[in-house]
């Protein structure tokens, strides 16, 4: 299959795509994408952005509470958003939806550098990794979200854990680490752990590794998870059940350092495409699941293409840019739209500074939709 490079010129003429606020393009699909509200993680000017979609109107804008805003998760239900702030000692906050109003925020530890949380199916704990040291084994830190207050540490993860993820109903957790080339399976009903390496044939000595497993994503029917892979360049197929690695898919990218590899990924609610962001490179890249090939690249017009999320029809994807993050250059961060059935860039709006971590929740019902 051809892979194909789009570039900006070919899917927006530039004048309307560099504008403040840009409107849709006519050329669209006919499906209507559902409303919602898109919230963007600044993490240089410690704020949340809050757009609503389709049509990417800012209409609410609050302090993160935390430090470096890196990531942000909804509870099941829909009532509260969790902000993670990036720096040591950790801390995270929590906001009702219903106002986006600020409730309280934790200290997560001197030591901690957290870059994500998950939340559990009944919203009571929530789950911290920490990205620090890539050459010691690493801790899975656990949370009371009712009272806010740390309840342990128990549960081994490996080295520099960027993310994680959770099976839709909520018995299995993904760890992505970084540091020591493997994934840690969670089974958090009795908090037993697992370990599987990314490269099984070539495993890599802890701190020295060669893939570096950094973003997750799982399909819809809890079988598949995906792990970019930001050291190797590719993409690897994970099957749940067996807790085999059973395929690789290779991101073209032209830079060689690990801020030119797979990132973070969003899936389609079909589970037949799998968005990629690419930081350096400054691409999303378009993965056909079905083939497992990368079906095109779609370039963007500021740098560092890091969050990615999509609604819960996949009629539009959203991918925050986090542009310079030299205090002496533009900083302005900027939110690009992909529609999922063309794969056109569609619209795009500027951000607060450096926009990493963005979710979407539906304007009703359940954020997650069954995921």
């Amino acid at each position: 299959m051809r892979l194909v490079r789009l570039t900006l010129v070919s899917l927006l003429a530039a004048a309307t795509l560099l504008s403040g606020c840009d409107g849709n393009d006519p050329s669209g699909p006919a499906d209507v994408a559902p409303d919602g509200y898109l919230y963007v993680a600044n993490q240089a000017d410690n704020t949340i952005f809050v757009y609503e979609t389709p049509g990417l109107m800012r209409v609410d804008s609050f302090p993160a509470m935390v430090n470096q805003p890196h990531c942000l998760e909804l509870s099941h239900d829909g009532e509260y958003l969790y902000v993670v702030g990036r720096t040591s000692p950790g801390q995270f906050a929590k906001f009702s939806l219903m106002d986006n109003s600020f409730v309280d925020s934790a200290i997560a530890g001197d030591d901690l550098f957290p870059t994500m949380i998950m939340v559990s199916m009944d919203g009571s704990t929530g789950y911290l990794c920490d990205f620090t040291d890539p050459t010691k084994p690493g801790k899975i830190h656990r949370y009371n979200l009712a009272t806010m207050t740390f309840v342990d540490s128990v549960i081994a993860a490996g080295s520099a854990t960027h993310d994680l993820r959770m099976t839709s109903d909520g018995k299995v957790m993904l760890a992505a680490n970084f540091g020591t080339d493997n994934i840690t399976f969670v089974y958090t009903e009795d908090d037993t752990v697992a370990f599987v390496d990314v490269d099984p044939d070539n495993p890599a000595p802890p701190g020295s590794p060669r893939c570096g497993p950094y973003g997750l994503a799982i399909d819809h029917n809890d079988s598949l998870a995906y792990i970019a892979c930001r050291l190797s360049h590719e993409v690897r197929v994970l099957d749940l059940a067996t807790r085999q690695i059973i395929d690789s898919i290779p991101i073209p990218v032209q830079g060689s350092s690990s801020l030119h590899g797979p990132t973070l990924m969003a899936i389609s609610p079909d589970d037949r495409t799998l968005y990629v962001t690419t930081q350096l490179e400054n691409t999303v890249a378009v993965v056909d699941l079905i083939s497992r090939t990368v079906m095109s690249e779609i370039e963007l017009g500021v740098s560092r293409p890091f969050g990615i999320c999509i609604d819960r029809s996949g009629t539009r994807c959203y991918v925050a840019c986090v542009n310079s993050e030299n205090p002496a250059q533009d900083r302005t961060g900027r939110i690009y739209v992909i529609d999922g059935v063309s794969q056109a860039l569609v619209d795009s709006v500027d951000a607060g500074n450096n926009s990493y971590g963005l979710i979407w929740r539906p304007a009703e019902g359940s954020p997650h939709g069954g995921h």
